[in-house]
């Protein structure tokens, strides 16, 4: 086990912890183990940094709605966690879980999920039953080579970090998730993106910096919220012809092989961004119609 510490702290000095491991001010001045509001509609549980190596939940309050249990050795979670059937919050990072039990599925009301910085090799698809999730990250499990299809059914989630991972492809239905306004995908092995991207009508935020991507849908050009669009890293030869038609403040290419054209002076890079126009941002406005069938 020393030897497990030992290789446990230099997986988590080279991937850390997501910034969405950070638990709020009200969590971290917790000064036992439970503490529930003046009201009793919150009651939150902190076992961090306890060392732990199973996850006492037999003694924890069932009326639980933040669960923290950042920085230990816990290599898996009890099924009995599906008791708890008032979390909102669960946070489980920098541990050592291989997966997720399937009972996770039965947190109803959960809607925030952290397990980065864990040794995650799958999701369980009964992530797809969590429904009034908000956030959801898995980044810095550099085991995890995919996501299931299941996750397409998370129809209110608003942030998906699965930076850092193994990633070759991404589901079929991503679009599915039309809340979405921030989806971090840098530091993997993606050469597509799935056509339904462009359903992605509130995305804000598109990271996709460190990858094998050599070309971008077309269909992206409908995407009128972007503001953002990383794209460092990669392997594109030409410069994706939607960009000029996306209304990104940001967008960033350094360290693509992108050929330079006569009249140019250098390589794409964030400097070259063009700000849509009014018509450019309702360019192809029906482009994306019938990529799904009704359920």
């Amino acid at each position: 086990d020393d030897d497990d510490d030992e290789a446990d702290e230099q997986y988590i000095a080279v991937f850390g912890a997501s910034s969405a491991c950070n638990e709020p001010a009200a969590a971290a001045t917790v000064a036992v183990s439970t503490n529930a509001d003046a009201a009793g509609s919150a009651v939150v549980v902190d076992l961090q940094n306890r060392g732990l190596r199973s996850a006492p939940l037999f003694s924890v309050d069932s009326n639980t709605t933040e669960l923290y249990l950042i920085h230990n050795k816990l290599k898996q979670l009890p099924k009995c966690v599906g008791q708890f059937t008032n979390m909102t919050v669960l946070n489980l990072c920098s541990n050592r879980l291989t997966t997720l039990c399937k009972e996770v599925g039965q947190l109803g009301c959960l809607q925030e999920l952290h397990v980065s910085a864990n040794r995650l090799q799958y999701l369980p698809d009964a992530i797809g039953q969590l429904v009034q999730l908000r956030v959801l990250a898995v980044d810095a499990n550099p085991k995890l080579r995919a996501l299931p299809d299941s996750i397409a059914q998370l129809k209110l989630l608003v942030k998906l970090n699965a930076s850092h991972c193994q990633l070759k492809s991404l589901p079929d239905r991503l679009g599915a998730m039309g809340s979405l306004t921030e989806l971090l995908l840098g530091f993997n092995h993606l050469r597509a993106l799935p056509d339904s991207t462009c359903l992605l009508a509130n995305l804000a935020v598109l990271q996709l910096q460190h990858n094998k991507l050599q070309q971008l849908p077309p269909t992206l050009t409908i995407l009128s919220c972007l503001v953002e669009l990383k794209l460092s890293y990669n392997r594109f030869s030409e410069k994706p012809s939607c960009i000029q038609h996306l209304p990104c403040a940001d967008v960033s290419m350094e360290g693509n092989p992108v050929a330079v054209h006569a009249g140019e002076d250098k390589p794409f890079t964030s400097k070259d961004a063009v700000v849509a126009s009014a018509t450019n941002a309702v360019f192809h406005g029906d482009i994306c119609n019938g990529l799904f069938a009704a359920d």
